[in-house]
């Protein structure tokens, strides 16, 4: 019953644009809420259950349906693992819908819609021993939202991160800096240095490879199955009064193919 509810949900959304319907997936009833004000690409923003935001300049829709099972560990109760809630939400734009599950502690946790990327960043509030069931009413999501990368167009990917290019199938993780001996900004010195970024090149249907890219030494990038990865940048610049965290590092790729 509860995924025919979804379906039905998915359906109105689209029947309100004329849109087309695909993926539909379940999820309770929800009042609707009304619209939030447009959020950028990349900002985080919260929902509430039947809540909807408009991605600014995109023309992107975002609707919290509802969270069909949580089984988070309440704090103050001894479990022998830390559970999870299931986070449904419905993604329109430009003739269709489409409605995806996000994870709060298992995969996914990210879904792929068009040429975007939602991420469920949050669920509030979280279960205590003495709260008892938690109604949909209560329940607030954060969510960011990305534009996912395609060929030819520079996108900047940040450390332990993964993006996969539109329509390629090629995904591209960010595994890392093994060294980093970049020149730090407030030091004069006679060489710029070079930081290693480790990536993952995997593709559905091929191995996987694991390869190095540098910023100041060859190789700058690597090819696998077709593609050429190329590293343009890393972010932050080493300063010489701190250390940069490893899941700091930004870095600015881009893939192409001959």
């Amino acid at each position: 019953m509860k995924r025919s509810l979804f379906a039905i949900a998915i359906l109105a959304l689209a029947a309100c644009d004329g849109k087309d319907v695909t993926s539909p997936l379940a999820a309770p009833d929800a009042p609707l809420a009304a619209a939030s004000n447009n959020v950028q690409l990349g900002q985080q923003f919260e929902l509430r259950v039947g809540g909807q935001a408009t991605i600014a300049g995109e023309n992107l829709t975002v609707s919290f349906q509802g969270v069909p099972s949580d089984s988070r560990c309440p704090t103050g109760v001894q479990c022998v693992w830390a559970g999870n809630a299931v986070v449904q939400v419905v993604l329109s734009q430009g003739g269709k819908a489409a409605g995806l599950e996000l994870n709060t502690n298992i995969d996914p946790k990210t879904g792929s819609y068009l040429s975007y990327e939602i991420e469920l960043v949050g669920l509030a509030p979280y279960p205590t021993a003495r709260s008892g069931a938690i109604s949909q009413s209560q329940y607030r999501a954060t969510f960011v939202v990305r534009k996912t990368p395609v060929l030819g167009q520079s996108f900047n990917l940040k450390a332990f991160n993964s993006a996969t290019i539109a329509g390629e199938g090629l995904t591209v993780t960010f595994n890392g800096v093994l060294s980093d001996s970049r020149c730090p900004s407030d030091v004069s010195c006679v060489w710029a240095g070079n930081a290693e970024v480790q990536l993952i090149l995997s593709r559905a249907g091929f191995p996987s490879d694991t390869v190095v890219v540098n910023t100041g030494l060859a190789p700058q990038s690597v090819s696998y199955n077709g593609y050429t990865v190329a590293l343009q940048g890393l972010a932050p610049t080493p300063v010489s009064t701190s250390t940069i965290a490893p899941g700091a590092y930004v870095a600015t790729l881009l893939v192409t193919k001959p």
